[in-house]
């Protein structure tokens, strides 16, 4: 198997965890930042936490574990963002937090936000992971490099799956993330409690 994919689908555990921040991280495509992110330490020796991107020389070191936060942008954004972490680090993103925030508001004549108008309605929480990585000789027809695509069939709202080509020390790779979990805060929040 592929050093790439052992990688990816290895069950260790980070044995020490930081907080990592906002910073900008540049991955196979272009660059992100997170909302929040955690780095892990466990192996502190630099040439296994720098990786190479692009195929530039380009140094990054990626978060174990990302958060995105969808206040204002549409589920559809947020699910996107979220594939992307994971499969533009080629899966060494581990774990991708959406948390898609809803409210309502009302607003004056004048279209500003009347001041303590906002009512929350929801919050749902998805965790995106890696689903498989698979090496390829030749890019298929009608596909593109480090170019983020639905791997279903629906064309409206978010997808639940995305896929990626990239190339990796001379290799094409097809790396998909997918949703694994969709919770409602909410309810979560208020079954912890009513015990």
């Amino acid at each position: 198997m592929n050093p790439l994919m052992i990688s990816a689908f290895s069950n260790g555990k980070p044995s020490d965890v930081r907080l990592g921040g906002t910073a900008y991280t540049k991955l196979n495509g272009g660059g992100k930042c997170p909302d929040f992110s955690f780095y892990s330490n466990d192996d502190p020796d630099v040439e296994n936490r720098f990786f190479p991107v692009n195929g530039k020389g380009d140094l990054t070191a990626y978060p174990t574990v990302v958060i995105e936060v969808g206040y204002s942008e549409s589920k559809w954004d947020l699910a996107e963002d979220c594939a992307r972490w994971i499969v533009a680090s080629l899966a060494r993103v581990r774990l991708a937090i959406g948390i898609d925030i809803k409210y309502s508001f009302i607003k004056d004549q004048n279209d500003a936000t009347v001041v303590g108008s906002r009512s929350l309605i929801s919050i749902f929480c998805y965790t995106w992971e890696i689903e498989e990585i698979t090496e390829h000789d030749e890019l298929p027809t009608g596909e593109q490099v480090d170019v983020l695509k639905r791997a279903d069939s629906v064309t409206r709202g978010a997808s639940s799956r995305y896929y990626f080509f990239t190339r990796h020390e001379g290799e094409l790779f097809r790396l998909q993330a997918y949703n694994r979990i969709k919770a409602q805060v909410r309810s979560f929040v208020s079954m912890c409690f009513s015990w």
